[in-house]
């Protein structure tokens, strides 16, 4: 999968962090490629409140 999106680091063949958001109809909406492990939640609610994703309780 890493490998069809193009976010493998060449000579090592890692991934780097990245974070897709994907919509309803299967297209990307948003890629964060500044991922911070340590916020990354609170990051990804942010960004699917931005992209009025709704909040279900």
């Amino acid at each position: 999968m890493a490998d069809a999106y193009g976010i493998l680091i060449p000579v090592v063949r890692k991934p780097k962090r990245r974070t897709f958001y994907v919509d309803l109809e299967g297209k990307i909406a948003f890629i964060d490629d500044e991922v911070d492990a340590g916020k990354a939640g609170d990051d990804v609610a942010a960004r699917l409140k931005h992209l009025g994703v709704a909040v279900r309780s």
